[in-house]
Order: structure tokens, then C-alpha cells, then sequence
């Protein structure tokens, strides 16, 4: 049996995609960040689309949360349209560069363009962007953000190899 539960196809031009803490991200090639509740999503897709097979419900449950065992040998391909998508929408902000790395960790969500690396916070309950408070972490591009405990950073930034940052303060 797979694990595969929901197979979601989002119709638009989008660069990165990811869920986190029940919110949906999607990074478009306008470089804007848009949020959706993961789980208004797939409610929204099990009222619009009236399935046929019982469990339909047990298999979006799964999608919803992954600890739950998923019992259901079915699984759901669906697709939204732009039109739906805009309907479901929580929250949006623009980046204004191409990232080079993008990472979530403690409903921050880093990302490094050529002017930095900065970070947004997030809420996980309300799918929203602290959207007056875009903070920069770094100076420098970095090609690769690992964030960690304790406001703890660790980034790749090319020749000059990796710095670790604590605390929004730089250390080598």
C-alpha cells in the first residue's frame, strides 16, 4: 500500500513549495510568498469534490496530519485552479529577489537573496506573515540557511566559508 494520500496538482508558476506547521507556502516567480491553512485546503477539497469512495475522509485526515495511520487504500488526485486558490488565500508577501536557499524553522521563515540573508516571522495559527518586521540576519548572500535552537544560524556564504550566527551576532 502506498503512502500517497492526496496528490494535489496547483495550477500556476510557482518556484518552491512547502507545508509547515499545517500552513501551506508557495513561492511564485513574482518571488511572493503566499500562505493557505493546509487544513481549510483539504476541506475545502473534500466538500468541493463529493467522493464517491467512503473514505475520503480518512485519506484527507492523513493528508492533514501524518501521524495518523492511513488506513484507506485510496488515495485522492485533485487539482486547484487559480480561482480556488485565491479563495483560500491567508496572507501574502513579496520578497523582491530570487532566493538562493529558503528554510522554515520556529514559524521563521528564512531566505537568502543577493542583498542577504533575512528572515519573516510567521503564525502557524492564523497562516499570516509579520510582514512589518522583515528582519536581515546577513550582509552577504548565502547559498545555504540551516537554522537551529536558540536563534542559532549556520550559513554557507561561498569562499568565505560557513559562519555561524547566535543570536543575530556573528561568530567565525
Amino acid at each position: 500500500m502506498s503512502n500517497l494520500a492526496l496528490n494535489l496538482n496547483i495550477e500556476g508558476d510557482y518556484i518552491d513549495s512547502f507545508i509547515y506547521s499545517g500552513v501551506l507556502y508557495l513561492l511564485d516567480s513574482d518571488f511572493k510568498f503566499t500562505s493557505y491553512s493546509w487544513n481549510a485546503l483539504c476541506d475545502f477539497i473534500l466538500k468541493r469534490n463529493g467522493f464517491k469512495f467512503d473514505d475520503a475522509r480518512l485519506v484527507l485526515g492523513f493528508s492533514k496530519d501524518n501521524r495518523l495511520v492511513n488506513k484507506s487504500i485510496n488515495h485522492i488526485d485533485t487539482c486547484l485552479d487559480k480561482g480556488e486558490l485565491l479563495s483560500l488565500r491567508k496572507d501574502v508577501v513579496e520578497i523582491k529577489t530570487w532566493p538562493s536557499d529558503i528554510n522554515i524553522f520556529s514559524n521563521k521563515l528564512y531566505f537568502s537573496g543577493d542583498d542577504g540573508v533575512f528572515f519573516i516571522n510567521t503564525n502557524h495559527l492564523t497562516a499570516e506573515f509579520d510582514k512589518e518586521n522583515i528582519q536581515k540576519v546577513f550582509g552577504m548572500k548565502g547559498f545555504s540557511i540551516s537554522p537551529n535552537t536558540n536563534n542559532r544560524i549556520a550559513l554557507a556564504v561561498g569562499r568565505e566559508g560557513v559562519f555561524k550566527i547566535l543570536n543575530l551576532m556573528i561568530y567565525l
